[in-house]
């Protein structure tokens, strides 16, 4: 198992269900995206450009976007954003 999906199975629910349905949206929505485990975190990159990382804090999950994501094709960013805002629907 890679350091990055052990990271996200160890969390505590809610947060490990919500942290794979972000996941399975991200690597869904940005195809070319590859989950790896920088800086103790689960980060999906592109090539070599980090695009953005999903973490666990306090009481809430965190998804936080580097400069890189835009420069990710329009098509993709775009169903990857309407994915993420119907998330609670």
């Amino acid at each position: 198992m890679k350091p990055a999906e052990a990271y996200i199975l160890k969390q505590k629910e809610p947060y490990r269900s919500i942290m794979m349905h972000l996941q399975a949206v991200i690597e869904h929505s940005l195809s070319d995206a590859e989950l790896k485990y920088k800086w103790r975190l689960p980060c999906f990159y592109i090539g070599k450009r980090p695009i953005c990382y999903i973490n666990q804090s306090k009481v809430y999950v965190d998804v936080g976007f580097w400069g890189s994501f835009s420069k990710v094709g329009s098509k993709e960013k775009n169903n990857f954003l309407c994915a993420l805002n119907h998330i609670d629907e």
